[in-house]
């Protein structure tokens, strides 16, 4: 009789060490996942807190009388300066990862559009008013650029603990290059596609 009491209470807190353990194990992977998303909040939190600086720093206009009125961004009046503005362009599109693809993109307009500003200004640096014209001309898409991320920064911020949300969006957008080689005439051809994942 005591025999089967020993076995009896022995099974029973066998199997609720089990349990314990089971549930142990699931809180800890639980613990880990909202540790890992809660990285994952604080890296975009941050990315979106060096773009508002950025876009606080750059979103100053500025008329400059010259031979005429010209309007443009007070960091574009000259070679030096939109070359300061592209580097801290080029320093936000390293944290690309980290914002929604919308704002991600706009970054990338933006990063092109003050490298080719830069570009033309270079060509016309010796013309009077030639720097200050090509900013005054390119003002009205950059000003578009700014000023849609902006509101795309706006639209991002409440959803930024949505993790899950967030990384099946960057899974789905990831682009997919296929190379494709072929024959046609005795000529060899290659050919690369760029190609969006389905959603």
């Amino acid at each position: 009789m005591n025999y089967q009491i020993f076995a009896t209470a022995f099974g029973g807190a066998a199997c609720g060490a089990v349990i314990t353990g089971a549930i142990n194990i699931w809180l800890n992977k639980k613990n880990y996942k909202n540790d890992y998303y809660k990285k994952i909040i604080d890296k975009r939190m941050n990315a979106y807190d060096e773009l508002e600086q950025f876009l606080k720093w750059f979103n100053v206009e500025h008329d400059y009388n010259g031979n005429k009125l010209y309007h443009c961004y007070i960091h574009l009046e000259r070679t030096e300066d939109c070359r300061e503005a592209t580097n801290k362009s080029v320093s936000l599109c390293g944290l690309k990862s980290w914002f929604s693809e919308n704002v991600a993109n706009l970054l990338d307009e933006l990063n092109k559009t003050l490298a080719h500003l830069e570009d033309e200004m270079e060509l016309n640096i010796k013309k009077p008013y030639g720097v200050i014209s090509v900013a005054s001309k390119n003002h009205a898409n950059i000003q578009r650029i700014i000023e849609n991320l902006i509101e795309g920064m706006i639209n991002d911020r409440p959803k930024l603990h949505e993790v899950e949300s967030f990384l099946h969006e960057k899974t789905q957008s990831h682009n997919l290059l296929i190379k494709k080689h072929f024959n046609f005439n005795g000529y060899s051809f290659h050919v690369e596609i760029q190609k969006k994942q389905n959603k």
